[in-house]
């Protein structure tokens, strides 16, 4: 049977490696992702120690195409989980980060977001690490919470360009398909 988790987290390795650091962070939250993906692009780290380390916690799929910032999108759409963490391969998540998205995408249903960027080019929310109150931005980055359900929506447009992009794409299909917000939590 496919198994069924409440949360999972995906990193995605390409040539940096906080992976340790990643997933300690993470599996000290208060809530805790119930597995961590790592898509692999290309073969640049050895995630081998991490494997061993970790154990069955911790699951690597490995490409030999770099699916660049959109596969770990794709991979999150076959995992039977109700939220998904995705993080850039260079965040590593404070205390109580996870809960504080949980909260505010149960709240406002909405993805949550590290950080974002606002409409009419008000300024980006986040960057610094300080944002006083939960705030609606236009599109958000570095860390994507949402529910996995939504991932059905990202797909329904097709990008400009791959190169970049996946983090204005996701925010904006949801928002103009069904009028989902994304959002930075307080922080």
């Amino acid at each position: 049977m496919f198994q069924r988790y409440n949360l999972v987290a995906v990193l995605t390795a390409y040539k940096r490696n906080y992976f340790e650091l990643q997933i300690e962070s993470l599996i000290s939250q208060t809530i805790a992702p119930d597995l961590i993906v790592i898509l692999q692009n290309e073969k640049h780290i050895d995630l081998l120690p991490i494997k061993e380390k970790f154990g069955e916690s911790v699951q690597v799929i490995n490409s030999e195409l770099n699916t660049k910032f959109w596969g770990r999108f794709a991979i999150s759409q076959i995992l039977n989980s109700e939220f998904i963490l995705i993080l850039d391969d260079d965040i590593i998540p404070g205390n109580r980060w996870v809960e504080n998205c949980y909260r505010l995408a149960k709240e406002k249903n909405s993805v949550v977001c590290a950080n974002g960027r606002g409409f009419n080019n008000d300024g980006g929310f986040g960057d610094s690490g300080i944002v006083d109150s939960d705030t609606k931005t236009a599109f958000g980055g570095h860390s994507w919470f949402f529910k996995k359900e939504w991932l059905r929506y990202f797909c329904s447009f097709e990008p400009i360009t791959y190169d970049t992009g996946e983090d204005i794409t996701f925010s904006a299909s949801v928002k103009i398909l069904v009028g989902i917000d994304t959002r930075v939590p307080r922080q």
